[in-house]
């Protein structure tokens, strides 16, 4: 049992790292990696604990790329990265730079409109240094001011709503550079979210070869496993081309994405461990 796709309160999750790597020790699972979103900051923390609980771990980062299709979503995992590498770190603290201003913006826009929130209270209320939407969400929701997370992205904060702004994200070749720079290795998530018929698929998936990427993330909760499944046939031939790996994650949040659980896809079903090819295998960190 595995789990290559989990978000710590270092992102927008909810869990601490703590929390994240002793679900994976009890659950005796092979290999956990904790992937948030632009950002290593909790890695030497994860690295830590996992030593401490003797925990396989694999060091992980998830960044949002720039990317043409505007309904499709790129984002790319980077596995086995040194959590002390200069660039990888530039480049995130740049990111969450330009994330704190983001938000800042769009808790003003909010204040405009009535709905007060304070950055402030975010941070302590959910205990995080990365506030983001679903942060912002929740607190709309814990204020009254609308019933559900979901409801404060449908009616505010989703893509092409009013309160929402858009985010500037890094280009593959850049992301791609930072990571294999790092010692790590670049695997494209949740490939369905691009939204890209076969042609383009093929064409985007040659491209991304080229500047580094080696693999695809097959299963992933957000996404029902018969669709996981039809996806990868249908563009089997340039997979196949291409030469990807395959690995899977849970995208576990925590109570951003309820009904997730660490190392479970999106049946229930153990993730299982054909998912840690060698390539991976091998970016376990040293547990003595």
């Amino acid at each position: 049992m595995i789990d290559l796709h989990t978000h710590s309160e270092h992102s927008d999750g909810t869990f601490s790292v703590r929390k994240i790597i002793e679900t994976a020790k009890n659950l005796q699972m092979t290999a956990i990696s904790i992937t948030d979103h632009d950002s290593i900051s909790s890695q030497k923390e994860a690295i830590s604990i996992a030593r401490e609980l003797r925990q396989d771990y694999i060091t992980g980062i998830e960044f949002s790329i720039d990317f043409r299709n505007p309904n499709g979503v790129f984002h790319l995992l980077g596995y086995g990265i040194n959590e002390d590498n200069t660039e990888i770190s530039r480049i995130c603290k740049l990111i969450q730079e330009e994330r704190f201003e983001r938000n800042r913006s769009v808790l003003r826009k909010l204040k405009a409109a009535g709905y007060i929130i304070n950055y402030q209270e975010i941070v302590e209320k959910f205990n995080t240094s990365a506030p983001g939407r679903p942060h912002i969400a929740a607190m709309m929701k814990e204020k009254g001011y609308v019933k559900s997370i979901y409801e404060a992205f449908d009616r505010f904060l989703g893509d092409g709503k009013s309160f929402h702004i858009e985010k500037n994200n890094i280009d593959l070749e850049t992301a791609c550079s930072s990571i294999i720079n790092a010692g790590g290795v670049p695997i494209i998530a949740h490939p369905i979210s691009l939204r890209l018929n076969r042609e383009d698929f093929s064409n985007f998936l040659l491209d991304a070869k080229e500047k580094g990427v080696v693999g695809l993330e097959a299963i992933n909760s957000g996404f029902k496993n018969r669709n996981c499944r039809k996806f990868l046939k249908a563009h089997s031939e340039v997979i196949e081309k291409t030469q990807m790996i395959f690995t899977a994650g849970s995208d576990f949040h925590g109570s951003n994405k309820p009904g997730i659980k660490i190392g479970r896809d999106s049946a229930g079903t153990k993730i299982s461990d054909t998912f840690l090819p060698d390539t991976i295998k091998k970016l376990k960190i040293r547990l003595d």
